[in-house]
């Protein structure tokens, strides 16, 4: 069972939570209010609103609580986050009856629909009076939602497509520790669902077509499964799709209830979040007024793809997108997904549209699958009565939904709340049913289409079925107080574009024809003749209207064509809502059709001006265009001037062609050519010599580095050397003595001074094994002396414990002392064996920090003589090479750089 507000418990008292409260706001903590202590707030105030029981004491509570809130919250925060969640719980305790309705704690009053104007009788509590702010204050929030919304549409931010679907691409086949964040960002990415559609909500089966899912589970309203385009091969990624949801970090979100799972979700978001920025940061720029990227984004990204790839060039994008996003029919939520434009390389415009349509054919467009407002608002689960009348209200006027999005300001719980604030009026013994609800706004609705006359249609268009039906739409657009809906009739009922009507220096009535105009283009400087579907003087009295709306003043200031790409949405969105079109192209066809039937004096005027709408050309194309036409001297419209310009290029093409060159001029022209190419390829064996000698200097020079660095090991070993220097001389004074005693030699036996020399290392590492006592002595007899007083102090205790045979002469081997091996018989070649041995233990143990044996490590790191290294590499070559084949060294000489040495220098001296 999904936990409810008035299932939780609570612990502490009110007193404590608010002093919890400001501590953290005196510390200027993030999280200021957390969800225990919001919860436990709410029951707090409920516990109080079942014993009060006037007016003024429930409105002074409701005023504290929401002022107790602004300590800590800005007021959107607060109108569209937590008041929604204290007006639920209120609602729930007087549906349990835990707070009593009565006459002194509740009251009727009539509220009119902001859209309709019918009234109704409503009965509640005051404490939903009073919970939630006046109407000033919503109205105040939705006109700055809407100007971040317009602000975001006037700075689109260009993306190029090639880049970011490689980046997603190689994100949903990662395999790193941060796997399921990245594949989430991907699926998301390519799919265009939202992040808890991706992780446990929604369920994707393949389609017929190889770029469309079935996919079921829309996360704002329960409905039924439709379709949605992928920006990769659907039968590629449905595998991977069902392979992320088997991971271990996805697995478990897929038994969690709804609570839960949003808690869960709301964590994963945060990391997923990091995630995407840190990945599509350099790709994706952030839109206006944010410093990050978030996942959300990439929902408007796969709009503006999904329509590059599949939306059919003859319409227009707001409705394709409509329709695969999932939103209702004139959905107001759809404006909001147009906040990216695709670039290429040069970060010019792509202005085309369904340019996979040629190889895969165009998308089945299931009108089965598209719901309307009044599904769509039946579809929304979970709301009392009171918020189920305010989304229909914000379903029946457009205009005061348009700031409602997935991820901005207002969320889908808080468009529920937006219009709460409504002027009260006292009933007295007044009620009004649901029914008779209805049939009010529909009869309203008929008496203000009746209290407008119709326009007058065109004498010739009287008896055509056609005009006739577009009569009554396009009286209710021209005399409408909507800017989108006058700018979508006068289109209509003129055939011009929006820019044409903007920017055209001025429209006069024709003098001889009541349903003709004359206007200026922005590039002519005659007077254009041009037929209305109803009488000139309305259509110029709806122009005038439209350029005086503050709205459409900065629009005046820019060029036609952009002029027209801003307005395209709105008036895509105006002609879906009144008109029987499906876009743009085929109103004015409608309008091409009328103007031309019956009447051979109204389609030759019509033929004289070609349409002006221009397919897939670069912005800064047309400009160039344009300023060649005014260079060559052609005037008038755009369509004038490009077909003035065709037929320029046409009689250039058709010039006689210019006389060939002569062989002279060619044979220098192909001489240059090989000139050129083998200049082109010595400059590029050039370069490649000298990327090789900049990486032996740089491996050269960390060499040179190294061996500079104090090697303690070094040091220890001169140590040694003085300390074994210092003895050997002691033992050669020692054996002197011993000489002396053994020639029987007692008279002049004196200790000889210990000189001590400095250790020589050249002279440690070549001298030759030879015995330390003279030849003489080891031929002649030892007899043993006599032993005196004096002799016995003179003879080392080593010695004195070490007795001689008399009758035995003393070998060599018994005088000469043991020394340790130097390097240079062999000794060296040893300590590399020993070396290349731990070397292998190492990879084998490490092998993702592995180390190659290079002379450069025997002889820096290991300070074997430079002789020997290359020895041993010499000896052991084909032992060293098969060794490196198994760890998989590519490059010998650039394998270890780079690498920490420190670890593996202490195992070598550990097992050498």
């Amino acid at each position: 069972m999904p936990t409810t507000p008035l299932s939780y418990s609570y612990d502490l008292t009110r007193d404590e939570i608010v002093a919890r409260y400001r501590e953290r706001i005196s510390l200027d903590k993030r999280s200021k209010l957390g969800k225990s202590d919001l919860e436990q707030l709410i029951l707090h105030l409920i516990d109080r609103l079942k014993i009060i029981d006037d007016h003024s004491s429930i409105k002074a509570l409701c005023e504290a609580e929401i002022a107790l809130l602004e300590e800590g919250y800005k007021t959107n925060t607060i109108a569209f986050d937590y008041l929604p969640k204290y007006r639920k719980a209120v609602e729930e305790a007087i549906a349990q009856g835990i707070i009593p309705t009565t006459q002194q704690n509740s009251h009727r009053y009539i509220h009119t629909q902001r859209a309709t104007g019918v009234e109704e009788e409503r009965f509640e509590h005051y404490a939903l009076t009073y919970l939630k702010y006046d109407t000033v204050t919503y109205e105040n929030l939705d006109t700055r939602n809407k100007e971040t919304n317009r602000t975001k549409q006037l700075n689109l931010k260009g993306v190029n497509p090639d880049l970011y679907l490689y980046k997603l691409i190689e994100l949903l086949h990662s395999h790193d520790k941060f796997a399921s964040r990245h594949q989430a960002i991907a699926i998301a990415g390519l799919t265009g669902r939202r992040l808890n559609e991706v992780l446990a909500r929604g369920q994707f089966s393949l389609t017929e077509h190889p770029y469309l899912l079935r996919f079921e589970g829309h996360s704002k309203v329960e409905r039924s499964a439709y379709d949605i385009v992928t920006l990769t091969c659907a039968a590629t990624l449905l595998p991977v799709i069902k392979q992320f949801r088997s991971c271990d970090e996805i697995q478990p979100l897929l038994t969690l209830t709804s609570s839960e799972l949003a808690e869960a979700i709301n964590k994963f978001d945060v990391q997923v979040n990091r995630e995407c920025n840190k990945h599509l940061g350099e790709i994706v720029p952030p839109l206006e007024g944010r410093e990050n990227v978030s996942i959300h984004n990439l929902r408007s990204l796969w709009g503006a793809i999904a329509a590059y790839f599949f939306c059919p060039p003859t319409s227009h994008e707001y409705p394709f997108l409509q329709h695969y996003l999932g939103h209702a029919i004139d959905s107001a939520a759809t404006g909001h997904y147009f906040r990216y434009r695709l670039v290429d390389n040069h970060d010019n415009y792509l202005e085309n549209r369904g340019i996979k349509i040629a190889q895969f054919g165009e998308l089945p467009l299931n009108d089965a699958q598209s719901i309307t407002k009044e599904e769509s608002s039946n579809a929304v689960t979970n709301l009392s009565p009171d918020d189920e009348s305010v989304i229909s209200e914000s379903l029946i006027e457009p205009s005061l939904n348009e700031s409602v999005t997935d991820s901005e300001c207002l969320t889908e719980t808080e468009a529920d709340y937006f219009f709460l604030a409504e002027p009260l009026t006292v009933l007295v013994n007044q009620t009004v049913s649901e029914p008779e609800i209805l049939m009010g706004e529909l009869q309203s609705s008929k008496e203000q289409m009746s209290n407008t006359p119709l326009l007058s249609l065109h004498p010739l268009l009287i008896n055509n079925p056609k005009a006739q039906a577009l009569q009554a739409p396009l009286t209710q657009l021209l005399t409408s107080n909507n800017m989108g809906e006058i700018l979508t009739g006068l289109i209509s009922v003129t055939g011009l574009t929006a820019g044409e009507l903007l920017k055209s220096k001025k429209f006069y009535p024709c003098p001889d024809d009541p349903f003709a105009l004359l206007f200026s283009s922005t590039l002519a400087t005659t007077k254009d003749k041009l037929v209305t579907l109803v009488e000139a003087a309305q259509v110029i009295d709806a122009i005038a209207r439209l350029k005086a709306y503050p709205d459409v003043q900065p629009l005046l200031y820019l060029s036609p064509t952009e002029i027209d790409k801003r307005c395209l949405s709105d008036i895509s969105k105006q002609l879906l809502s009144h008109l029987p079109f499906k876009n743009l192209d085929e109103m004015v066809d409608t309008y091409s059709t009328l103007v031309s039937t019956n009447d051979s004096h109204i389609k030759t005027e019509k033929l004289k001006r070609p349409t002006t709408t221009i397919y897939n050309l670069y912005a800064d194309d047309r400009t160039r265009l344009e300023t060649i036409a005014h260079s060559l001297g052609f005037d008038g419209t755009q369509a004038n001037v490009f077909h003035s310009l065709l037929n320029w290029v046409e009689q250039q093409i058709n010039k006689e062609a210019a006389p060939p060159q002569s062989y002279e001029s060619l044979q220098a022209i192909a001489d240059q050519a090989k000139t050129l190419s083998w200049l082109t390829g010595e400059i590029t064996s050039l370069r490649e010599q000298v990327t090789i000698l900049e990486t032996e200097r740089d491996d050269l020079t960390f060499q040179l580095e190294r061996a500079r660095k104090p090697n303690p090991q070094v040091e220890m070993l001169k140590t040694e050397n003085d300390r074994l220097s210092s003895e050997l001389d002691k033992a050669n004074s020692t054996l002197s003595v011993f000489r002396q005693l053994l020639n029987g030699d007692n008279s002049s036996i004196t200790e000889p001074p210990i000189v001590e020399k400095p250790p020589q290392e050249s002279q440690v590492k070549n001298e030759k094994k030879e015995t330390l006592v003279p030849e003489s002595i080891k031929r002649s007899p030892v007899n043993p002396p006599q032993p005196t007083a004096n002799k016995e102090t003179l003879v080392p205790e080593s010695i004195k414990r070490s007795p001689v045979n008399p009758t035995q002469p003393m070998t060599n081997n018994e005088l000469t002392p043991k020394i340790r091996r130097t390097r240079s018989d062999g000794g060296a070649m040893a300590r590399a064996i020993a070396i290349f041995n731990a070397l292998q233990q190492w990879n084998h143990q490490h092998p993702d920090n592995t180390f190659a044996l290079t002379p450069a490590l025997l002889e820096v790191t290991f300070h074997i003589h430079r002789a020997a290294a290359h020895q041993f590499i010499d000896e052991y070559k084909e032992h060293i090479a098969q060794h490196h084949h198994a760890i998989g060294v590519g490059t010998v000489r650039t394998h270890n750089r780079g690498k920490d040495i420190e670890p593996f220098k202490s195992f070598v001296e550990q097992h050498c």
